[in-house]
């Protein structure tokens, strides 16, 4: 019966660490870099780097919105140099939050698949972008 326990909180756990990935799976990375510069987190409207895109993103993005991309994004890209990738289900950093790792992306998980309307990278400070027109 302990056994069974300690299973179950090792699942519960790993389920819950995957949540906060935002990333289904790694798609080929050269396919994504081809059309994403260094420093840059670029998204699609479609899978495996595919349709409408890439939208671009340097420092942050408040909404999507100003992309007229909300809620469309189902690829993503981090080619940022120095850090991760933090993606939102709502506006200005708000709701659940995904993370897409530096030199990763892939096809976004079902959490996040046409879901995220902001995002930013993890080394900018969110309350002093955040304000400034650095972030769109």
């Amino acid at each position: 019966m302990l056994a069974m326990k300690k299973a179950a909180a090792i699942l519960i756990s790993v389920l819950a660490l995957t949540a906060a990935v935002a990333v289904a799976g790694p798609v080929e990375k050269a396919q994504a870099a081809s059309n994403c510069n260094a420093t840059q987190a670029c998204y699609w409207d479609g899978f495996n780097f595919t349709g409408t895109g890439p939208k671009v993103m340097t420092k942050c993005i408040r909404s999507f919105g100003y992309y007229g991309f909300d809620n469309k994004a189902s690829s993503v890209y981090n080619n940022g140099t120095q850090d991760h990738l933090y993606v939102y289900l709502g506006n200005n950093a708000t709701g659940t939050r995904g993370v897409v790792l530096r030199g990763q992306g892939g096809n976004l998980s079902a959490v996040f698949n046409n879901t995220i309307s902001s995002a930013y990278f993890a080394s900018y400070d969110k309350a002093t972008y955040w304000k400034s027109t650095t972030c769109i």
